[in-house]
This record gives C-alpha cells, structure tokens and sequence, in this order.
C-alpha cells in the first residue's frame, strides 16, 4: 500500500481544500471552486491517463485515485509550471462509477495502488490492488465506459513474480521515455525496470532490480523521502522525458535523459503540497 500523499489538505475533517496554492496555480483559472474533500482523504494512491480521443495526441488529463474516490484533472505542462495539477476537472468521486471494473471488485472498491498501461492497446491497463490485479478497458468515444478485460476476476500478482522480482505489491509505475514497452516499476524503497512482453500478455524481462538510491542518484534517489519510496508519477504533457513524482507530502519535477543508462536530474526541487489556504 502506498504511503500517504497530502494533496488535499493537512488535517482530519474535512474541509473546503484545492490542489494548489493561489499563488502557484499555473495559469489555471482562479473562478474555479475548490471541492469539498471526505474526511480523511488525503493521499493520492494511483494515477491513469484518460485516454486520448484521437491516436497519438498528448495525454494531458489524469484520473488521480485516494483510497475510494477518484478525481479527474488536467496536468501542468509548461516549463514554468510551479504546481503539477493545472485544473481539475471532475471533483472527487466514489470507486463505485467505475461500476464494471474497479468499483465491482472485492478490494479494489476500496482503493487501488498502481495502474499499468497494456502495451499496444491504448485504452487498457492492469489495475494493482494489495497482491491482486485486474485488467481493464476504457472508451474514450463512449464517456469513458469501463469494462473486464481479464478473467478470472481478480488475478494474483505472482501472475508478475519474474518481472516484478519478488515484489508482493506495488506502490507506482512510471513509463519509460521513448518506450511502449518499457516501465520502472516501483515497490518500498526498491524498483524493476521491465520490459513487458507485448500484445497483452502478463509478465516481462526485468533489466535492471536495485534500490533507489543507487538506480536514481541524480534525482529521486538522493532527496530525503523520495530515497525510501514513491507514491505516484506521471510524465510532463508533451515533455516524454519529464516527469511530476509524489511522495508523501512533496512533490518534484525530474527529467529523465533516452541514453543508454537513463541519466536523471531534477528540474524543480521538492516542494510540499499546500492547501488553497496557506
């Protein structure tokens, strides 16, 4: 299970809270209202890109999950973007819309905590819960309707023991710049790079298995926090080699270079996630 990610405020209640501070909003327009959050939830648990309308077009919109709610955003893309969430689209939402799929599922219902993306099928990914997963498919030409890909319902992660190395659950994913079929997978204060096996088949070739300081010394791997575990990551809109990265309750920007050793730096330091009111 993930660690907690305050992006919705510091304290237990409740209470009115955006996802940026007023005076880092990236250009987002100031009219819109801040969303009354549950009690209690404060942490992002996974990310998934909305799948875009038309083949190939810069994924910009995220659905951000916290234990049982959902919400859809769109994320910041320009270089002087101080704050990741550009917009928020959708307020938060319960599991049970996705009412085929993840909100069907004995456990998931309650939170999940990775999504990967299923190469060479643009609209479907595998869905970590604990030591489960599931595999789903979602219509960007029908309102994003979900439905089951795998079967049975759920699966069990050793489905993953080779690729994943041994991890008995995941914390986050993140893609590889340049790559479909290519991913850091992220568990604890370790990581796999993996390269999937291709037409939806389960399971990959892990390339590389060590911890995070050792794999991410320019950027991730040396800052306090991110060294012992990630919650979340998702690549810069039209930026494939940039990424926002979460854990607890900062954020940061890296870059990460297509040589052969995949070079990191950071971009903009860790930063602590604030409330509309700080």
């Amino acid at each position: 299970m993930l660690t907690a990610l305050s992006f919705a405020g510091v304290a237990a209640g409740g209470g009115t809270w955006a996802l940026w501070p007023k005076e880092a909003r990236s250009g987002a327009d100031s009219s819109k209202p801040a969303f009354e959050l549950p009690s209690g939830k404060m942490r992002i648990d996974a990310v998934m890109p909305v799948p875009p309308a038309k083949p190939h077009q810069v994924v910009s919109d995220y659905w951000l999950f916290t234990e049982d709610r959902y919400l859809r955003v769109r994320i910041s893309s320009t270089a002087d973007a101080k704050y990741p969430v550009y917009e928020v689209l959708k307020p938060p939402t319960k599991l049970s819309e996705w009412g085929k799929t993840i909100g069907a599922v004995e456990g998931f219902q309650e939170g999940i905590d990775a999504v990967l993306h299923v190469p060479e099928e643009p609209n479907q990914y595998w869905v970590f819960s604990k030591d489960q997963y599931i595999r789903i498919e979602v219509s960007p030409k029908n309102r994003y309707a979900d439905k089951m890909i795998s079967d049975p319902i759920p699966n069990s992660i050793s489905d993953w023991t080779e690729a994943f190395k041994g991890f008995t659950s995941i914390d986050a994913v993140m893609s590889v710049p340049g790559s479909e079929n290519k991913a850091w997978v992220f568990s604890g204060n370790n990581y796999v790079l993996i390269r999937l096996h291709g037409k939806g088949k389960v399971g990959g070739t892990p390339e590389v298995h060590q911890s995070i300081p050792d794999g991410w010394e320019g950027s991730i791997g040396s800052q306090e926090g991110f060294s012992t575990g990630i919650d979340a990551a998702i690549p810069v809109p039209g930026e494939p080699k940039q990424y926002w990265v979460f854990s607890g309750k900062k954020y940061m920007k890296i870059n990460v270079s297509m040589n052969d050793n995949y070079s990191d730096s950071v971009l903009r330091p860790p930063s602590t996630l604030r409330t509309e009111s700080t």
